[in-house]
């Protein structure tokens, strides 16, 4: 009997500290775009001057279980003047931390490729 508790907290143990056998489902493209936007807006090398107005194309490549580069092609504006804007693609990193997908980094411009 001693034994076969032993067995089970050890197998609870592994289970607990181990890392899912199964890969994340990839988040829906709406859910890529609002990732890739709040990252843009507010953490990437364009915070808080430049915003993105629409995304036109997209194209995702696969890194791993966990990971995958959104490669995403997008109009942006400079603040709220949609007077002065132009396209650009970038990639957009996205690891599964925590229980959900979020950016970790951005590319320069013109990284990304459609």
């Amino acid at each position: 009997m001693p034994f076969r508790l032993i067995f089970l907290a050890a197998l609870l143990a592994i289970c607990a500290f181990s890392r899912p056998l199964i890969a994340a489902p990839l988040p829906a493209p709406a859910d890529i775009e609002a990732g890739a936007r709040q990252f843009y807006e507010t953490r990437g090398e364009w915070a808080g001057k430049f915003v993105i107005q629409k995304f036109m194309r997209s194209r995702i490549e696969t890194l791993n279980d966990n990971a995958f580069i959104a490669h995403l092609e997008y109009q942006w504006a400079f603040g709220q003047d949609t007077r002065q804007n132009g396209t650009d693609e970038r990639t957009f990193e996205f690891h599964f931390q925590d229980g959900k997908w979020q950016v970790i980094r951005m590319g320069g411009n013109h990284s990304g490729r459609l």
